[in-house]
């Protein structure tokens, strides 16, 4: 592959240090808040977190996360095979 070889763990800081930006860190609660369904007050109120809005948080921030990992999951298999039967026949589509 040349000079662009990327460990796993360099790929991984590099995700943790881009989540961690100034521009994408404080998206974060609303981003929760959005896929929960829920209100920034119910989250935070001063009687405690409730377990069960807390959980529902969970389950639907991870349900996102596994629905966006399989589509580009999909994508990145299916880009993989266009580009294998490109290949293989790529002296019938140069003379096409």
């Amino acid at each position: 592959m040349g000079g662009l070889d990327v460990s796993y763990a360099a790929a991984a800081g590099a995700g943790l240090l881009s989540f961690l930006s100034p521009c994408v860190l404080p998206l974060v609660p609303a981003y929760l808040c959005f896929v929960a369904g829920t209100t920034l007050d119910r989250l935070v109120n001063e009687d405690g977190v409730d377990p069960a809005l807390t959980r529902r948080v969970f389950i639907s921030a991870l349900a996102f996360v596994i629905g966006f990992s399989t589509v580009f999951i999909i994508m990145g298999a299916t880009a993989s095979a266009l580009n294998r039967l490109i290949v293989e026949n790529i002296d019938i589509i140069g003379k096409v």
